[in-house]
């Protein structure tokens, strides 16, 4: 089936997929036309800019590979770099591989694409499935990964959305633990500082960071005031980790639900507990579902929680 650009609708929301730039989401917003996610630019498409996108998927790994090798069953395993801006390995393959379209509905496409053991990236053999639909005011996005060859493969699964940075933007999840905060060198997991806790709603940090939690309660809630729209997230109990990238001169932040955490083959293979890589056998396979569940307020035409 054609892989061009993919539009689904319905009376609550609308949205675009580039199933050639990594499956990602282009846009995502009400049906009054006011953003849910970050909208990427027609330049950035044209560069084919996965970063500039409104969201991605992370598999089969999350975040970063530090110097771009791990161990696993006693095997050294080497991963080439992936983006001209650092030497590890980041985010996987699939927000690098061209998607194909298996079915699409006015309301629901599935993507998929196979990685060979020969092919750049995690040297294993493996097929991704992406599911997205849209479920009155909730975009649902289902992800899986399955292993097609012989060998034990460490995989895990993450979603990359990117918000819009605005300066009364809201943030609420709780996270028991810090697995990594900007370059820090953490070798064990620490408890979340009262600082850094979103228990309580609160602002985005004044200044760049990137952190990566474990102990995510699986849910999240994003509050725009001067917009009316709140997004509520909420994800499988598989995803245990989450990470909260605000970026210097960005005008978007993202807030990352993963299965594992940062730079996780490594950690585990140092004998780190609870980095949430998972080990699949062959025709063994990891799925997970994400939903953001969008409230639209103070308009003639509030959105309704219908789920």
């Amino acid at each position: 089936m054609s892989s061009q650009n993919i539009k689904l609708a319905n009376r609550f929301l609308k949205m675009t997929i580039a199933p050639s730039l990594g499956g990602a989401i282009t846009q995502l917003t009400t049906a009054s036309g006011k953003e849910v996610l970050h909208t990427m630019s027609p330049t950035k498409q044209k560069r084919k800019d996965v970063l500039g996108s409104s969201l991605f998927v992370e598999l089969p790994y999350t975040q970063s590979i530090q110097g771009g090798q791990f161990t696993y069953w006693g095997v050294l395993r080497k991963v080439p770099a992936n983006h001209p801006n650092t030497t590890d390995p980041i985010f996987g393959d699939g927000w690098k591989a061209r998607w194909q379209v298996v079915e699409s509905a006015e309301n629901k496409v599935t993507l998929s694409f196979e990685h060979l053991q020969k092919t750049k990236g995690l040297p294993f053999t493996y097929k991704a499935l992406l599911t997205y639909t849209l479920q009155d005011n909730a975009l649902v996005i289902d992800i899986s990964v399955a292993n097609l060859g012989t060998l034990p493969m460490p995989c895990g699964l993450g979603v990359h959305p990117f918000f819009v940075k605005s300066p009364h933007v809201k943030l609420n999840f709780k996270t028991k633990n810090v697995w990594s905060h900007n370059d820090d060198p953490i070798t064990q997991p620490y408890k979340t500082p009262s600082s850094w806790t979103f228990e309580q709603t609160k602002s985005l940090p004044n200044t760049p960071s990137h952190t990566c939690f474990g102990g995510f309660g699986q849910e999240a809630s994003i509050e725009y005031p001067s917009s009316g729209i709140e997004i509520q997230m909420q994800a499988d109990t598989i995803f245990n980790h989450v990470a909260l990238h605000v970026p210097e001169h960005s005008h978007t932040f993202s807030l990352v639900p993963m299965t594992m955490t940062n730079n996780a083959f490594n950690k585990a293979a140092m004998g780190i507990i609870g980095t949430g890589i998972r080990s699949l056998g062959q025709n063994e396979s990891l799925s997970g579902s994400i939903k953001l569940i969008i409230h639209e307020k103070n308009t003639g035409q509030a959105v309704k929680n219908r789920l």
